[in-house]
């Protein structure tokens, strides 16, 4: 269905859902993922995922500006035909089944293992899908415009606890480099690669609403989105190794536990609060984008004309599922930083490259036939 220029984002909009896409909940939980195997290079881990992550966008912007700006079912349908296009979607489907469940569920343990230790997680869950659900049906320009507001909030309460932070960093945690050899750091990028560099790939399902399909406005603002987004999370996973040394591997939540050895004066301190804002407006905005990801995908497949029939549905099925998939913190730890980063990279990754090498044979013989 084809949508006027008006209904469509704008590059400061655009530029806002893919921060909120690529930090979200990420900010919170990377350090302490990556740390916990790559200790003190895991900054080193960051360069090696984000450089795969900038592979990712890079073919994912060549299919949306070959494809004058059609969303990944579209122009999978013109690539590899219908019946291949709903065998490959499948997987994607049961993909985002597992994450945005698994997104809200981080949420819901945190505030109730941390937070508000008497309340029971399903409380958290249900009140964030609902309210996830509420954003996607009304529409994805008001979406946009409201996580302009939040990615700034989010950013500047990142910001303000790393700078605060400072007098508690010592360089010389960042030190030895390699100190078991290149494994850990391989691991590490292993993780982040997946989670969250490599689920760029998805984000193909949001940029057909840009404004512009694909000028080279909109591509430089990607990729400076994408640029800022992994410094935050670069200077994040840093800033905590600087402050907790080896320790910072057993921290679950890092960053909130920087925030609570903050102490400037005696009067500023205990400022976790401000960790918890962020991690709730980044995840929450994450959440937002998997469930109106999902509903695309299953819109477009069905080729369903009202486009906010299945949004109630889908978050029904996965807020059961957030309750249900994971027993323990640990079966979530294991499947979130085991299972979801080879899926996203063996499994999105090898269907991205595979429609953009064939994208590409396609539009060469094209050019070939012309000059015949």
């Amino acid at each position: 269905m084809e949508r006027k220029d008006k209904d469509k984002l704008d590059t400061l909009q655009m530029t806002c859902l893919m921060i909120a896409y690529t930090t979200g909940s990420s900010i919170v939980f990377i350090p302490n993922s990556i740390s916990e195997v790559a200790r003190s290079t895991s900054w080193l881990s960051m360069l090696i995922s984000f450089s795969y992550g900038i592979i990712v966008l890079f073919c994912v912007l060549y299919l949306h500006r070959a494809h004058n700006g059609v969303s990944l079912i579209e122009y999978s349908r013109s690539l590899i035909g219908n019946v291949l296009t709903y065998f490959l979607s499948l997987p994607l489907i049961l993909m985002l089944f597992f994450s945005l469940p698994g997104v809200v569920a981080g949420i819901g343990e945190f505030l109730s293992s941390v937070m508000m230790t008497e309340t029971p997680g399903f409380v958290f869950d249900s009140l964030i899908f609902m309210i996830a659900a509420f954003t996607v049906r009304s529409g994805v320009k008001v979406m946009a415009r409201m996580f302009v507001l939040l990615v700034g909030i989010m950013l500047a309460l990142t910001l303000l606890v790393l700078l605060m932070a400072i007098p508690n960093y010592d360089p010389l945690y960042l030190l030895p480099f390699f100190s078991n050899g290149i494994r850990p750091v391989l691991h590490g990028a292993f993780i982040s690669a997946g989670f969250p560099f490599g689920e760029i790939f998805l984000f193909s399902m949001v940029f057909p609403f840009v404004r512009g399909n694909g000028k080279m406005a909109s591509v430089k603002s990607m990729y400076l989105a994408y640029g800022l987004s992994g410094s935050v999370l670069l200077l994040s996973v840093v800033c905590n190794l600087m402050a907790f040394g080896p320790a910072t591997g057993t921290l679950k939540y890092s960053l909130y536990s920087l925030a609570s050895v903050i102490q400037i004066a005696d009067f500023i301190q205990r400022i976790e609060a401000i960790v918890v804002i962020a991690l709730i407006t980044g995840s929450f905005m994450k959440a937002c984008i998997f469930l109106f990801i999902l509903n695309q995908i299953m819109v477009k497949l069905l080729g369903l004309k009202d486009e906010n029939t299945l949004v109630y549905p889908i978050s029904l099925v996965s807020l059961m599922l957030s309750l249900t998939m994971f027993r323990t913190p640990a079966e979530f730890t294991k499947q979130v930083y085991t299972l979801w980063p080879f899926t996203v990279i063996f499994i999105g990754g090898a269907i991205l490259f595979l429609l953009a090498v064939i994208s590409l044979f396609k539009q060469k013989n094209r050019t070939s036939s012309a000059k015949g």
